[in-house]
């Protein structure tokens, strides 16, 4: 046996028959592997989403405004004050990184999706022109989004005014509010799937949340699953460490980018792979 290693020698190259791996497997090997591009590409996502943030937080104070009074009604004044921020913040996050940002959720889809496919990628520069791509799209869905919410949140309160003061009709309108909820619910799972396919296909606006639409009820269990395990990861900081902002930020740029938004971008590349892109 030499001393020295022979590099002219083949190695056993690629199996044949090797299994492919689960997607499970796939997931976790991807966030450890670009833990560090999660991070940058989330502090981008972030610091960018601000401005469209602070128009969520004060939206929401407005929309809300009833709602909350009603329940900070006997508060002290510090404590509503603090209520009222905390209710308004955790819509806002959870609005921002369930619904995403527009154009900035468009380059951030294209990143995961670079991520999952174990592609090489410029974030800067590749989000730019992925961005500039599906502007005008991407800003139709972010104007439908502020519809939705607005009109959703009208009409979750006057039905939840006239269960209260109509008797007679209160099951009527409870029933109403239920279905009210699980289309938002819907709509929300939509989203990941509607800036995947933006970026993947070239189709409308129509198609677009057609067929988000059915990927998300074809799959609705687990997209459900991964829906509320991202929401809580997002309202749990919040209430827990409200008072400290720092301590919010720094989770929501290492813990909560990998945890949140990463397992709902895998989950709607897979799907998208296997039922349009393979059939």
């Amino acid at each position: 046996m030499s001393i020295f290693n022979n590099y002219d020698k083949p190695g056993k190259g690629v199996e044949k028959n090797k299994p492919k791996k689960l997607p499970i497997v796939i997931f976790f090997e991807t966030a450890v592997r670009k833990y560090w591009k999660f991070i940058q590409s989330g502090a981008l996502f972030t610091l960018f989403s601000i401005p469209w943030l602070i128009f969520l937080y004060i939206g929401s104070y407005f929309i809300l405004y009833m709602p909350i009074s009603s329940i900070i009604r006997d508060m002290d004044p510090t404590q509503a004050s603090l209520m009222a921020s905390m209710i308004c913040a955790t819509l806002s996050f959870l609005l921002v990184t369930l619904w995403g940002s527009g154009p900035l959720s468009a380059a951030f889809s294209f990143v995961m999706r670079s991520f999952v496919y174990e592609k090489p990628i410029w974030i800067v520069s590749d989000s730019k022109s992925i961005l500039k791509e599906n502007l005008k799209q991407s800003l139709v869905v972010m104007l439908i989004d502020v519809g939705v919410l607005g009109l959703s949140a009208v009409a979750m309160e006057m039905y939840w005014a006239l269960e209260k003061t109509m008797s007679n009709g209160a099951v009527a309108f409870q029933i109403l509010q239920y279905i009210l909820l699980f289309i938002i619910i819907v709509y929300t799972i939509m989203h990941p799937y509607i800036y995947q396919l933006m970026i993947t296909f070239d189709c409308t606006i129509k198609e677009l949340y057609k067929n988000a639409m059915f990927l998300s009820l074809a799959k609705l269990p687990l997209n459900l699953l991964l829906m509320l395990i991202g929401a809580a990861i997002i309202i749990v900081p919040i209430w827990f460490f409200g008072i400290y902002p720092l301590v919010v930020g720094i989770l929501a740029l290492t813990v909560g980018i990998v945890l949140t938004r990463f397992p709902l971008e895998f989950y709607a590349v897979q799907n998208i792979q296997k039922e349009m892109l393979e059939k």
